[in-house]
């Protein structure tokens, strides 16, 4: 007996790991990410352990593309790899080029521009490349593997067309920051495209035929949205069901300082701490020493503050209140409560890691996202910008005076952290339990909103409000014809009246003529009020424009006539109001 205790109890770490192994919904999901940044990375991989760890057996495919970008390592899923790119001088173009590109002083459009050009080309080479390369492991495992879910980063065009040739349509369409004016296009939220991936289906349909389905139909056939930003620092805006806002996938409870940043921070200034950094992706190598000398500058006009300063490369002379470090522990530094100010270049998960952590921000935006988020900052008024177009030393000073000297800056980050942290469910629980029913019923077809199919002018019935608008003036030009219709017709009768009645022999219906020809008249004055009016009369009772006949004549005849009897006729045609009230008196 004692033996089969001891073999039991020497087995209870093997029964232990298999159980913390084995998915305990048996639901298989791949994650993709690009691997443009470490950054991206991040976001992606986190969601992927967080998913991981309810039990289910998820794998992450990273497409690498840039070979520089870290990314965490996994706790709860496995990795596999593909290099998009395999030629060592494009990896040097490209690295060159995104190192240059953030600190280039021109129109941001054209940098923009630049850097989705040089993305596409690289994407679609890549995927071209991966289809063809049919004997390597990754693309084996792709097409043989059954998932139930495929959680696909925002800028991986590549794995909607596999997911369609394997006919997984369970796809979960995932952004690293807020959601881009393309992904809400597809989505069926009312947003412009700002790009179509043309070349991207041209490279499927050249390997699975020319009735492959667009790349960008596949997109609005994406059952979720997962977007990482948070809703209470985003702008409000329509969304549908199916968009789910996951921000802050990457937020932790901060790790203790180590002894050597503890020793930083307590050997800094009593009034507090300033972090400089430009993120990841942006080397400050590269950096024009008029930008370094702009800021470096600006920090020495704070000597109370202890600034520390992430900056690579030749630098101008230091004041003794900065320190240069090589890397910061961002996350776990910035929930320090010495943190005064961030500096930062305003990328997503920078801004997140400082918004929950209650810090107030300096940004001065580089390139891509970065221009969009600063104005988030503003909207929210935890944080002033600065334009690297016109950085200036004083620049800088003035934005740091109003982040530390404002304390309407320091309040409104500190309201913002405790919105976010204290939401009713966490982005945690939001992602794992969407996965997870997407994972079960495969589709929510119902939540997906009929206007993905709609054109711009359907959607914003720009059909209906052209017939709408041009309607309008042919709506006027028939009440136009019918007043002048309606004129003729009362001019005809008044002529008719006027000649033929009142010539006529007088008889017992003579009353009721002139009656009818001063309802006429009253019509006829209400209808064209600025005829009953001569400028050179001041009697508003005459109507002599109506005819050629003379004021006198008419108005004998208005005032009745004498019959061959002897017997006058007035008709009284003021009834106060300028109107006839057609009462005979008969004298």
């Amino acid at each position: 007996m004692s033996l089969v205790a001891t073999s039991l109890k020497a087995a209870l770490p093997l029964i232990a790991a298999i159980l913390f192994f084995t998915p305990a919904n048996g639901y298989k999901i791949l994650v993709t990410a690009t691997g443009l940044s470490t950054s991206h990375n991040l976001i992606m991989y986190r969601l992927a352990d967080l998913i991981g760890s309810h039990g289910n057996d998820v794998t992450v495919l990273q497409w690498t593309l840039n070979p520089k970008a870290k990314a965490t390592k996994l706790q709860h899923a496995k990795e596999i790899t593909y290099p998009l790119i395999k030629d060592e001088t494009v990896i040097e173009s490209m690295t060159a080029h995104l190192n240059q590109m953030p600190w280039q002083k021109r129109s941001i459009f054209k940098v923009d521009l630049s850097v989705i050009q040089l993305l596409r080309n690289i994407l679609t080479q890549g995927c071209a490349s991966f289809l063809n390369d049919t004997t390597h492991p990754v693309h084996q495992h792709l097409f043989t593997e059954k998932y139930d879910v495929v959680v696909i980063h925002a800028m991986d065009m590549c794995t909607f067309g596999i997911t369609e040739m394997i006919k997984n349509p369970s796809r979960i369409h995932m952004t690293p920051m807020f959601m881009p004016d393309s992904m809400a296009y597809y989505a069926g939220v009312p947003s412009p495209p700002s790009y179509v991936p043309a070349t991207m289906s041209a490279v499927f349909r050249q390997k699975a035929g020319p009735d492959f389905p667009a790349v960008t139909d596949l997109f609005r056939e994406t059952q979720l949205y997962f977007i990482n930003a948070d809703p209470f620092f985003e702008y409000p805006r329509p969304i549908q069901h199916n968009i789910i806002y996951v921000g802050g996938l990457t937020m932790q409870q901060p790790e203790p300082l180590d002894d050597h940043w503890q020793k930083v921070m307590n050997e800094s200034s009593e009034n507090g701490v300033v972090i400089f950094s430009m993120g990841s992706v942006a080397s400050t190598k590269d950096m024009p020493m008029e930008m370094k000398n702009a800021i470096i500058n600006a920090f020495s006009h704070f000597p109370q503050y202890t600034f520390l300063v992430r900056m690579e490369g030749e630098l101008p002379k230091l004041s003794d209140n900065i320190q240069i470090v090589d890397w910061i522990p961002q996350k776990d530094l910035l929930a320090h409560p010495k943190i005064r100010a961030f500096f930062t270049h305003g990328g997503y998960n920078s801004l997140t890691e400082a918004t929950y952590t209650g810090v107030p921000l300096v940004v001065m935006p580089l390139f891509g996202d970065q221009i969009a988020n600063v104005k988030r900052i503003e909207r929210s008024g935890v944080g002033v910008a600065v334009d690297k177009e016109d950085l200036t030393e004083q620049s800088v000073v003035d934005a740091l005076t109003k982040v530390l000297e404002d304390e309407s800056y320091n309040a409104k980050a500190k309201r913002l952290s405790k919105m976010m942290k204290e939401k009713p469910t966490s982005s945690a629980d939001l992602a794992i339990g969407w996965v997870e029913y997407l994972a079960k019923f495969r589709t929510v077809e119902n939540l997906l909103p009929e206007s993905r199919h709609m054109g711009f002018i359907q959607y914003h019935s720009l059909d209906r409000s052209t017939i709408l608008y041009l309607s309008l003036p042919l709506r006027n030009l028939i009440k136009m014809l019918q007043r002048k219709l309606l004129t003729v017709v009362l001019i005809a009768c008044f002529l008719y009246a006027s000649f033929y009645v009142a010539d006529a022999e007088p008889t017992e219906h003579s009353a009721s003529a002139k009656l009818f020809r001063a309802k006429l008249i009253s019509r006829l004055r209400r209808q064209f009020p600025q005829l009953t009016h001569r400028k050179n009369r001041g009697d508003s009772s005459q109507v002599g424009g109506l005819s050629g006949r003379g004021d006198d004549e008419w108005g004998k005849d208005w005032g009745g006539r004498i019959d061959k009897g002897g017997r006058r006729d007035d008709i009284n045609t003021d009834d106060g109001r300028g109107g006839a009230v057609g009462r005979v008196r008969q004298t």
